[in-house]
């Protein structure tokens, strides 16, 4: 079985068009997004129409929650500034969705599993306890261990930190599915993750080039920042 993650889309419609029409020329058996589909992009209401036309679901992340109750969950760990423009384009995004867009927002839950034979597949944004939490490859194995006993799953995927990675502690998968919008590891090219299950897990990361500039003009448009740059190690 092949399953596609789509991590930390933001708002960003350009880089998840792009993303799918590279993931649609080699089919797989489902898609999901790991969260933060919202924040930071201006282009929150035509990400959501075209995950909703996918049929793509996924968990809810750090932003969307923001979005969605305005509780001032952090939503940066990259600098003050970064952390100030995101929660101004999360109280801009909260005034421009309607309401299907935000009851499909609010249906994406905090933890999914996705069931495959002899695999359990679990999903979540950062941690499968938190949204906030990030989890980064150099971490111990202690963390990872403490992962898996909270879900009881063989192969774990997430987002939050705009960093993919793939790692594996004691016959269990963890799989960073890294970001569309807003890389943080030097490559500016959207990124997600190719997982294929046959008893173990054979994990893909897939970059793809897309054109920032239809976001930043959205962005100017609505007179918020644009070009965001600078993210380091978390979003």
């Amino acid at each position: 079985m092949k399953l596609v993650f789509l991590g930390d889309i933001h708002g960003n419609q350009a880089a998840l068009d792009a993303v799918l029409e590279d993931v649609h020329r080699k089919p797989a058996d489902g898609i999901y997004h790991v969260g933060d589909v919202v924040g930071y992009g201006a282009q929150p209401r035509e990400v959501i129409a075209r995950l909703r036309a996918e049929g793509i679901e996924g968990v809810r992340g750090n932003h969307d929650e923001r979005v969605l109750t305005g509780v001032p969950l952090p939503v940066g760990q990259a600098g003050a500034d970064l952390a100030e423009a995101g929660a101004t384009i999360c109280d801009w995004t909260r005034g421009v969705l309607n309401a299907d867009d935000r009851v499909w927002l609010e249906q994406q839950p905090f933890l999914r599993t996705i069931e495959t034979g002899r695999m359990k597949v679990a999903l979540f944004h950062a941690t499968p306890v938190d949204m906030t939490t990030p989890a980064h490859v150099d971490q111990g194995d202690d963390f990872f261990r403490e992962m898996a006993s909270q879900t009881g799953a063989n192969v774990h995927v997430f987002g939050h930190t705009h960093v993919p990675f793939s790692r594996v502690v004691d016959r269990c998968w963890f799989v960073n599915a890294g970001a569309l919008n807003l890389s943080c590891d030097g490559d500016p090219r959207a990124a997600y993750a190719v997982v294929e299950l046959n008893g173990g897990a054979a994990v893909r990361i897939v970059r793809v080039p897309f054109d920032p500039g239809p976001e930043q003009a959205a962005a100017r448009a609505a007179g918020l920042p644009s070009g965001l740059q600078g993210m380091t190690r978390a979003s």
